[in-house]
């Protein structure tokens, strides 16, 4: 976890971290508030910073004899 978080530029939710049953036994060290004060900071850098995007891709060729498949992704 240190790797992703300080070495790779990673974060995990903040909520998630302290809430996770598997990490709970993490909380005593020093190393993990840590990591958890960096994850908090850039989640909540990340949350100023975001922005709703909608991209609509239209075929290169449109004809109407021709029936297009609608494809929608969402992302959150």
């Amino acid at each position: 976890m240190r790797e992703a978080i300080v070495e790779k530029g990673f974060w995990y939710q903040y909520k998630y971290l302290i809430e996770d049953e598997d990490l709970k036994s993490l909380n005593k060290y020093k190393e993990f508030a840590e990591l958890l004060d960096i994850c908090k900071k850039k989640e909540s850098e990340a949350k100023k910073n975001e922005k709703p995007d909608l991209k609509i891709i239209v075929p290169v060729k449109m004809n109407e004899q021709y029936q297009h498949p609608l494809i929608i992704a969402l992302h959150g």
